[in-house]
């Protein structure tokens, strides 16, 4: 099974479009993905545009909402789902292209994750 960050990359990835033309960029926006908090714990909702469906992640789980914002507003409300990043789509936008991403990513040499909740460089008494 596809881990959670590899579908919603790829169902955002199919949703999004690059605004490239003075007509596109004078067209209505539509909502298509957000990301929300809830409880120290993050999840996100997807318009799946071939469903006409929301679709809602949390982790391992995957689960259509509802076709209409109304069904999505209610799920937030009940689990108090606190939206942090929204995500637009252009319709006569153009798609963009994946020659756009970068090959290569860097994490900054002074970054240092925690790892078990651990903070490096110090030590446990």
């Amino acid at each position: 099974m596809p881990s959670f960050m590899y579908v919603l990359f790829h169902v955002i990835f199919q949703l999004f479009n690059r605004v490239t033309d003075e007509n596109a960029k004078r067209s209505e926006l539509h909502l298509v993905g957000m990301i929300c908090f809830s409880s120290k714990h993050y999840s996100a909702f997807a318009y799946h545009t071939k469903s006409s469906k929301w679709v809602f992640f949390d982790d391992a789980t995957v689960k259509e909402i509802g076709s209409k914002w109304k069904d999505v507003a209610s799920k937030c409300i009940r689990g108090h789902f606190q939206p942090l990043l929204l995500f637009y789509t252009n319709l006569e936008g153009t798609p963009v292209s994946s020659e756009d991403a970068p090959r290569q990513t860097t994490m900054c040499p002074r970054f240092k994750a925690h790892v078990n909740g651990e903070v490096p460089g110090k030590t446990k008494p």
